[in-house]
């Protein structure tokens, strides 16, 4: 299955509640793949090829719970990719391309993730990430995973270990 386009939801159920596709090689979702699926709950295209993902592919007002795009080729996550999504309680984005975590991706659902998996990405821990350990402070961040590479001084260091010291060179 090389691609999801437009014409995937003749051939689907609009009621259906969870979706997975596991290494089948898919490596493009057209813009509107899954925006009539109003009922989505679970959402899992892992090990994969896909390296962009849009808001667009999803309804406007989704019922999204958990949503894994781990083992892709992702390498960044529009600003409105989890707006409107207020059920939102999961997101997977190990294993891809990603470096930048803006908090504006993030705006509308960090503090309320049970998890936020990016293991196996070349997050950079820059003064951009700052905003984490900001709103980090009133959460127990057990299952927030992914691995700083640079800049040297956070290198290695864990996503849910940053503190405000890593980052006093931001001031």
């Amino acid at each position: 299955m090389p691609f999801i386009d437009n014409d995937f939801e003749k051939y689907v159920s609009k009621k259906m509640e969870r979706f997975s596709l596991s290494k089948t090689k898919t490596s493009y979702l057209a813009d509107n793949a899954f925006a009539s699926m109003k009922y989505l709950t679970d959402i899992r295209i892992q090990n994969n090829r896909i390296s962009m993902l849009k808001r667009s592919m999803f309804t406007n007002y989704s019922m999204i719970e958990t949503f894994l795009f781990n083992g892709n080729r992702i390498q960044e996550i529009p600003d409105d990719m989890f707006s409107q999504m207020p059920y939102l309680l999961r997101v997977g984005l190990d294993d891809n391309n990603i470096s930048i975590l803006p908090e504006s991706v993030f705006k509308h659902c960090y503090d309320k993730l049970i998890s936020l998996l990016l293991s196996g990405n070349p997050i950079q821990c820059d003064c951009s990430l700052q905003w984490i350990v900001n709103r980090k402070q009133n959460r127990h961040d057990k299952y927030l995973t992914g691995t700083c590479v640079s800049p040297k001084h956070n290198d290695g260091t864990e996503l849910r270990d940053l503190v405000k010291q890593d980052f006093l060179f931001c001031l």
